[in-house]
């Protein structure tokens, strides 16, 4: 019978192996590598014994009250030591210097501690002699031991156990009380005061943490007259005006009016079991109204923001769809990461809660790595959820913007801290200026020249935008700026709103400000000569190449033609920001893909012949799997024509969106008053080529994402709530009151009349 001899039984460098970690001590890097080589005997795979041991690792921690670290990150910590360790096993037989040196280096870690504490795990402690202890194992030879069972301690634990439990149980009784109460709360109007509740209160009032309430001892039924409609309970989410708060604006109005306060079913609790119960009826209520035949697009833009609980960043992920005419918040979700596939799994669980996945057709992104990867992007990994096709939508507005990015950085040099300091003294020299010390742009002979051939086209296009209406009062700002930039007074006159915020991300602060400084260039304001030289090429390239294509990148069927423009006005400069903007358009060429070309089938603007050559295209080879963004020779842009970048792929365009294209066998110019081309025009209108669709969605979550309550659930509910009030109320003028509560009013009656 053969004997197991030491020789035979011990480990590299580790000796013998262990099957339990022992000892008063926090485990030791040696310690945790025994036990991994022993448990990998029994496990299937490397990955299975290092969490076991993890898991054995994390009992002691758990005893010496130290915040650990995550179990998958500590992990993978335990996983980078075994592969050290097999490295050196590998070439065991090599006795070269530099093996016996990296042997020795190893060996003396073996006694060191395990450390796996959270990074802020000494701010975490709370306990004194905890943060001594974890500070003394972390020296050489681990000094210090564990103790036995802190009975002062445990004692608190154990209070803090019975003290969330009887949390829990009041929460599982406020939803108690919440289903309790009538599906239908009277959506009152001005006859609700004369309205009662002739049945018993049978709720009992949820009194505040800490403070004791008996329970009323009479018998006697109260009469209740409730206010608290859905209106009212939008409006108290809206206004983010907590429960206590709405009870001291509310009960004060009442009594305004001469009614008697006691009459109405006004306190903290109440107030806080129909706000809960609205908003839990309104998400029910949008999901199951929300149907739709038409595409849908789906928006999404990631956040890092404060967790609802504790200082802790969590990435959060706006998710909304639009089309047919509709916009709609369907969550805004914590991600465990912000990696692509993170996000796809938050899309798939969302569209799939709402039943909608198979009314997505088109996805609309920020071109961020995360998103677009080719094998670990999010609209890649998403559509393997799927199991189909999708457009993709690259935001415009993001691919204008990293080109104005590079402008900067190529006219004024690159800046990588968060303020410009150019911009910053601009800001404080602000109050010296002398307003009528401004000068037009073109008064510099170099730019009148360089912008001549597009000085009257750019005074016309800037002047007929700012006869429009435009969400964002920035983007007025940024009109009126290089109007009079390039010479003209916009239409109500000469005003300068004060240098606000640098905001990194919206690089058209950075325009508004150069052309800021540019005009008031001779006001006193000191600049060395590259400064000048540097913010009139810039403020050059803004009003020539970019606010043109800004202001029209919301328009879906002019995408390919406006990048196509944008591309040959980019490639005829020999200007440096041009070169740099050119080599950033070129990397972000997804509306002239094979299948997003389509949509200049849509575009009136373009020549009925060169769509007759479109079609002719239609019948060109492809490649076999059409890239979503393609790749141009700058050399030959000059060449190119929409009907070069449409092939047999161009059809799936119509595949995806549902649309009949009967019409391309029609000529062209009998196309506006064809039916299916009509019908195939009025849905690609809708797909949205922005995103600031998903950008107002993180605003949103912002906003409200510390307010009114810590519950995930009820932040969910409560942004759908903040987000419906808006569309129906979009601004305070008593006319737009007046009509929303007639709407309420009238769906109240017709819902009373069915019942």
């Amino acid at each position: 019978m053969a004997t197991a001899t030491r020789s035979k039984t011990e480990v590299y460098l580790l000796g013998s192996t262990i099957d339990v970690l022992g000892g008063s001590k926090l485990p030791s890097t040696g310690d945790v590598l025994r036990l991994y080589v022993h448990k990998l005997k029994s496990a299937s795979t490397k990955h299975e014994a290092a969490a076991t041991v993890i898991k054995e690792v994390q009992l002691f921690w758990e005893r010496a009250r130290i915040p650990m670290r995550r179990a998958d990150h500590a992990i993978a910590q335990l996983e980078e030591l075994v592969r050290k360790w097999e490295g050196l096993k590998k070439n065991k037989t090599r006795r070269t210097a530099t093996q016996v040196a990296n042997e020795e280096t190893l060996t003396e870690t073996f006694n060191d501690l395990f450390d796996v504490a959270h990074q802020d795990a000494l701010q975490l402690i709370k306990i004194e002699d905890d943060k001594q202890f974890l500070l003394a194992q972390r020296e050489k030879g681990r000094r210090g031991v564990m103790a036995g069972i802190d009975m002062s301690q445990t004692r608190k634990e154990e209070t803090q156990v019975i003290k969330k439990q009887r949390q829990l149980r009041l929460k599982e009784k406020q939803q108690t009380d919440i289903a309790a109460l009538d599906r239908n709360i009277s959506l009152a109007s001005s006859d609700s005061a004369s309205t009662t509740d002739n049945e018993s209160d049978s709720e009992t009032e949820v009194a505040d943490e800490g403070v004791s309430q008996q329970p009323s001892t009479s018998n006697q039924k109260r009469r209740k007259i409730n206010i608290l409609t859905p209106d009212v309970l939008s409006s108290l989410d809206r206004t983010k005006t907590s429960d206590r708060q709405a009870v001291q604006i509310i009960a004060p109005i009442i009594h305004a009016t001469g009614q008697n306060v006691e009459e109405y079913n006004i306190n903290r609790s109440s107030v806080r079991r129909y706000r809960q119960k609205h908003r839990i009826e309104l998400s029910s209520a949008l999901k199951s109204d929300f149907n739709t035949q038409k595409p849908l697009v789906l928006h999404w833009d990631g956040k890092l923001m404060a967790d609802l609980t504790g200082d802790e960043k969590v990435d959060r992920l706006p998710i909304i769809v639009s089309g047919s005419g509709t916009e709609q918040l369907l969550c805004v979700p914590k991600l465990p990461s912000g990696t692509g596939k993170a996000i796809a799994d938050a899309l798939m669980e969302t569209v799939s809660d709402w039943d909608i996945a198979d009314k997505i057709k088109a996805l609309s992104f920020d071109t961020t790595s995360a998103n677009t990867g080719r094998l670990n992007g999010a609209c890649t990994l998403f559509e393997q959820h799927l199991g189909r096709n999708l457009l993709h939508l690259a935001c415009r507005h993001h691919i204008l913007e990293i080109i104005l990015e590079e402008a900067f950085s190529t006219t004024m040099g690159p800046s990588s801290g968060p303020e410009i300091l150019l911009f910053k003294r601009f800001k404080a020299f602000w109050p010296n200026i002398v307003f009528a010390d401004y000068k037009p742009g073109t008064e510099v002979h170099v730019i009148a020249e360089v912008l001549g051939d597009v000085l009257d086209d750019m005074k016309t296009f800037v002047t007929d935008q700012l006869g429009m209406t435009h969400q964002r009062e920035d983007y007025r700002e940024l009109l009126e700026l290089a109007l009079i930039f390039v010479g003209g007074v916009p239409p109500r006159g000469l005003t300068f709103r004060k240098p606000g915020a640098i905001h990194r991300a919206r690089f058209m602060s950075r325009l508004i400000y150069a052309l800021k400084i540019y005009i008031f260039r001779d006001a006193g304001f000191k600049m060395t000569a590259r400064e000048i030289r540097g913010l009139g090429d810039f403020c050059v390239f803004g009003v020539a190449a970019y606010i043109k294509p800004w202001f029209l990148s919301r328009l879906s069927t002019a995408a390919p033609a406006n990048d196509l423009k944008l591309l040959k006005l980019l490639s005829s400069s020999t200007l440096p920001a041009y070169a740099g903007a050119l080599k950033k358009l070129c990397g972000q060429l997804w509306y002239l893909s094979e299948e997003l070309i389509a949509f200049a089938f849509f575009d009136r603007d373009i020549d009925p012949a060169e769509k007759k050559a479109m079609v002719e295209a239609l019948g060109r080879q492809g490649t076999g799997d059409p890239p979503k963004r393609i790749t141009v020779d700058q050399s030959k842009i000059f060449d190119k024509n929409l009907h070069d970048f449409v092939s047999h792929n161009t059809r799936n365009f119509f595949r995806i969106l549902s649309i009949e294209d009967s019409f391309l066998s029609a000529d062209p110019e009998t196309w506006t008053s064809n039916e299916a081309y009509l019908e195939g025009e009025a849905i690609v209108k809708e797909l949205r080529v922005v995103n600031d669709t998903a950008e107002r969605g993180v605003a949103l979550m912002q906003e409200y994402n510390g307010l009114l309550t810590k519950s995930e659930e009820q932040k969910q509910f409560t942004l759908q709530v903040v987000k419906e009030h808006r569309k129906r109320f979009p601004d305070p003028k008593k006319s737009t009151l007046l009509q929303g509560l007639a709407a309420s009013s009238s769906i109240a009656g017709s819902a009373n009349d069915s019942e």
